[in-house]
C-alpha cells in the first residue's frame, strides 16, 4: 500500500512511500525503509534492517540493525554495508543502532553493539556482551528507586550499602578496642609476674606476691618457690592474670659446683 514501494520478498508487505523490502514474512510502515534478512519488521522513517538479520523490529526513524548503511542497485534490490548478525533484536527511537543479536536499544542515538546487552536512555552504549547500560562514558546516569537486595545476585541499593558499611565498621570498631583492652591487660599481668621476686634461701619455702598497671588495667601473680637446702636445685610456680585474663608458670634452675 502506498507510492513507489517495492516488495520482493515472499509473504511480506509495505504500507507507506519508497520501502523497499527484500526479506521475506517481512514489513515495512513509514518511508523510505529499507529491509533485508527475514521476519524483520520496521515501522517509521528511514530505518535499514540487514540481510544477515532476523526476526528483529524497528519502532522510529533513521534506526540501523545489523548494517550501518544501504544502497539501492537495479531493480531497486538493496546492498547492505557493514553487515552484522543482529537478529532476535529491538530498536526503538529516533538513529538508534543496533549491531548484536538478542540485543535492545532504546532511546534517541543509543547504541547496542554487543550480545545480549541492552542500552537505556538518549545517548546510551553498551560496553560488554550480557550487560546493561543506562548511558555512555560521559554520558551516566543514576538508577533511582531501588529496592534492597534480597537474593545473592540481586543489586545492592545505597542505604543498603551505608547500613553494611556502619555494621562492618563497628565490628571492627569493637574488635579493636577488645584487643586493645586485651593488651593492656597482658601487659599488666606480665608486669604483676615480672615484680614476684624469691629470697632463694636454701631449704626454705618462699612466697611472692607482685601486681602492675598499664594504660588503666592492672595485674596480679602470687607465687611460690623453694631451693633445696644444699642451694643447688630451685623450683618456683606463679598464677595470676588481668580483668578475664589469666595464666601460670613453673620454672627449675640447677646449679653445676
Amino acid at each position: 500500500m502506498g507510492t513507489n514501494n517495492t516488495v520482493t520478498g515472499d509473504q511480506s508487505t509495505s504500507v507507506g512511500n519508497g520501502n523497499i523490502v527484500s526479506g521475506d514474512r517481512s514489513g515495512a510502515f513509514g518511508d523510505p525503509n529499507i529491509i533485508g534478512g527475514s521476519a524483520n519488521y520496521a515501522v517509521g522513517n528511514d530505518n535499514i534492517i540487514g540481510d544477515t538479520t532476523s526476526n528483529s523490529v524497528v519502532l522510529g526513524s533513521n534506526a540501523t540493525v545489523g548494517a550501518t548503511a544501504a544502497t539501492i542497485g537495479a531493480n531497486s534490490a538493496p546492498t547492505f554495508a557493514n553487515e552484522t548478525n543482529a537478529s532476535n533484536s529491538v530498536a526503538i527511537g529516533e538513529s538508534v543502532n543496533v549491531q548484536a543479536a538478542n540485543a535492545v536499544s532504546i532511546g534517541a542515538n543509543s547504541s547496542a553493539t554487543h550480545s545480549n546487552a541492552v542500552a537505556l536512555g538518549a545517548n546510551s552504549q553498551s560496553t560488554a556482551d550480557n550487560t546493561v547500560s543506562v548511558g555512555s562514558a560521559n554520558n551516566q546516569r543514576r538508577i533511582t528507586n531501588v529496592a534492597a537486595g534480597i537474593n545473592s545476585n540481586d543489586a545492592v541499593n545505597v542505604s543498603q550499602l551505608n547500613q553494611n558499611r556502619a555494621e562492618a565498621f563497628g565490628y571492627t570498631d569493637r574488635r579493636i578496642n577488645d584487643l586493645e583492652g586485651e593488651t593492656h591487660s597482658a601487659v599488666a599481668g606480665a608486669l604483676a609476674f615480672g615484680a614476684l621476686r624469691y629470697p632463694n634461701t636454701p631449704g626454705k619455702v618462699s612466697v611472692g606476691l607482685g601486681g602492675g598497671t598499664w594504660e588503666g588495667e592492672t595485674g596480679y601473680a602470687f607465687g611460690v618457690g623453694y631451693t633445696t637446702s644444699d642451694g643447688q636445685f630451685s623450683i618456683s610456680s606463679a598464677f595470676g592474670g588481668s580483668g578475664s585474663q589469666n595464666g601460670g608458670n613453673v620454672g627449675v634452675s640447677y646449679t653445676f659446683d
